[in-house]
């Protein structure tokens, strides 16, 4: 063999050996080994063990991800060394991959031993040990030969050329290590990188909607009558009675968005973050169904000025703006004459656009606040975020009665469809004391005007409010010409909502509890899922490296079973120099494993002209 492939020489300081005399006649009868010696390093029993391990575990594995799947993360017992699931599924899969290695990497070294019967350069030897040691040697083993060779055919190859390196080394001879057993080793080496992101990859923490049944409250308010006044104001003065004081206090709730009227976050979204009268519900997730409410609309109308000066509003002299209220929609109604809706308030509203002179900047608009019933199909409460969805109603409207009260009533075959069910009542009856009241209130909030009064400086004119409600819409009048083409209507259209809305939930609020509707309670609990298409990656690879152990086993079968051990090297060394127990020396594992608790060895230069070589020590 060329020097260029010559081993480190073991050389003998003293004696031929440690146990035997020369020529191998023995001082002493040598040590023999052990039964379960023999067993566990004379043949393959402990590499079995360590596989016949990592199928047990992942049969565990198993067992464990289906006896928790579809479980609550509560279920998981209390463990100081397993605090989650999580955390046990990963001491499992590291156990797997530790377990299934052992038994590869000593096919690598069984296959490197078989490798070598035959003359092969020392760097194979060295990339076949390398392999069995670890993912780098794997990969190089696996791929550089590969490449080198294919790289080679391709750059040397030549179609018009009958002598090429592809004709003359066709790929069925060419000596790739893809061919070869110790591919598959190296491949499941490889691929055991990624066994522990698969195996944890089977566990998910998903959040499940589960109804609670017995002892769960959810109680959403619903009213079906408005009767509420101010019992004070109807004692003193029964002419103008006033609404009570939480309606008041709702009412100016919602003129409170006058900085900012674009919200309009009491209104128009379908979802809020807040909820906007008090429900009891045990969690904080409950849902209901079909809910018939009574509520209060509105609606805005830009008018000509032009056409219709003076017969709904009026701007006095030196007056920027005027706005007026009554209980009815007056004949002289530009765009509401004709509607038939109950009216609760009826609002009209003018003002200069820029100043005070020319008429063709005035904007004028009317509106309406009416009552109606509002159909729910589903309101949900979830965490903080409030959530309902509105659908159209049809009612009969009889209004007044013979006692002067609004009473509106759905149609059964539709809306109601359970004339009995609580949640979904019939008629629903505004007395006249109650919307008289109402009125009243909103009267003295929609009937003012902004007067030009005379300034500081002669100038310049002052505008003064009749009153804090008509100062507050002003400014946001203000605020909004710059952002919208027509800014009165827009304004009166989100103060008028935000109030019919305040006025919508106080009503709801104050509703009796009798009459409240019952709804589900739903508790969003974490749970374990169990994702079983990612225990095919770590199942092939247990299969892969079962079938790849025991196929070196039986191939190899008739060689002593070194695998990947290092004492081949010291005991079955006969290149360039003598080996330690030259004479007799041991041949099984079990036997180098005995003899290697006794002989020593060591690495060093004796300046005898052999360099640093391993010398057998006395």
């Amino acid at each position: 063999m060329s020097s260029t492939h010559e081993l480190i020489p073991i050389v003998r300081q003293e004696e031929p050996c440690l146990r035997g005399g020369p020529h191998g006649q023995d001082q002493a009868s040598p040590k023999q080994p052990t039964w379960y010696n023999r067993i566990l390093f004379g043949w393959w029993t402990l590499e079995l063990i360590s596989m016949s391990a990592a199928l047990g575990l992942f049969v565990g594995l198993c067992l464990v991800l289906g006896s928790f799947d579809n479980k609550s993360i509560t279920s998981w017992p209390d463990n100081p060394f397993f605090t989650t699931l999580q955390s046990c599924v990963h001491f499992i899969s590291t156990g797997i991959r530790i377990t299934m290695l052992v038994p590869v990497a000593a096919a690598i070294g069984q296959l490197k031993w078989h490798h070598i019967r035959n003359p092969r350069p020392v760097t194979e030897l060295h990339s076949y040990d390398s392999a069995s040691r670890g993912i780098f040697g794997s990969a190089v083993l696996l791929f550089s030969r590969n490449i080198r060779c294919v790289c080679h055919i391709l750059c040397t190859y030549d179609p018009k050329s009958e002598h090429n390196l592809l004709m003359s080394h066709p790929p069925t001879n060419l000596d790739v290590y893809f061919r070869k057993p110790v591919a598959l080793g190296c491949v499941i080496v490889i691929g055991s990188l990624f066994l522990g992101t698969f195996i944890q990859n089977t566990v998910v923490v998903l959040s499940s909607d589960k109804f609670l049944g017995k002892g769960a409250d959810a109680k959403l308010p619903i009213a079906y009558t408005f009767n509420t006044i101010n019992p004070l104001s109807s004692k003193t003065h029964p002419e103008q009675s006033g609404t009570t004081t939480a309606m008041l206090a709702s009412i100016m709730y919602g003129w409170s968005y006058y900085e900012d009227v674009d919200r309009e976050a009491l209104s128009l979204s379908p979802s809020q973050v807040y909820v906007p009268f008090p429900v009891n519900c045990s969690t904080s997730h409950c849902t209901w169904g079909p809910v018939n409410t009574l509520s209060v609309g509105s609606k805005c109308i830009p008018m000509n000025w032009a056409d219709h000066d003076e017969t709904i509003i009026s701007l006095p002299k030196k007056t920027a703006y005027n706005m007026t209220s009554q209980n009815n929609i007056p004949r002289s109604s530009v765009n509401l004459k004709d509607s038939a809706l109950p009216t609760l308030l009826y609002i009209a509203a003018a003002g200069y656009v820029n100043d005070t002179t020319p008429e063709a900047e005035i904007e004028a608009v009317e509106c309406i606040m009416y009552w109606k019933v509002q159909r729910y199909s589903k309101t949900s409460l979830t965490g903080h975020i409030w959530s309902e969805t509105r659908e159209k109603m049809s009612i009969q409207t009889l209004s007044p009665d013979r006692d002067g009260d609004i009473i509106m009533i759905t149609e059964s075959s539709r809306d109601c469809p359970n004339s009995d069910n609580a949640n979904c009542p019939r008629n629903f009856t505004v007395t006249k004391e109650a919307n008289s009241g109402l009125q009243n209130t909103l009267q003295n909030m929609f009937n003012g005007s902004m007067i030009e009064q005379p300034g500081n400086d002669d100038d310049d004119n002052d505008l003064t409010p009749d009153d804090h409600y008509t100062e507050l819409l002003w400014q946001t009048w203000i605020q909004m010409k710059e952002r919208h083409e027509k800014p009165l209507n827009y304004t009166m259209n989100a103060y008028i909502i935000n109030i019919a809305v305040s006025i919508r939930n106080s009503i709801r609020s104050q509703s009796d509890q009798a009459y409240w509707a019952s709804g589900t309670v739903i508790s969003h609990e974490p749970y374990f899922a169990f994702r079983k298409k990612y225990l095919l990656y770590p199942g092939c690879m247990l299969a892969l490296s079962l079938f790849f152990v025991l196929a070196t086993i039986i191939w190899t079968r008739e060689s002593q079973p070194w695998k990947n051990s290092v004492y081949p090297y010291i005991y079955a060394n006969d290149v360039q120099g003598p080996k330690i127990n030259k004479n007799g020396a041991p041949q099984g594992l079990a036997m180098m494993d005995l003899a290697a608790g006794d002989d020593l060895i060591n690495l060093k230069d004796h300046h005898d002209g052999q360099g640093t070589v391993l010398r057998q020590m006395e």
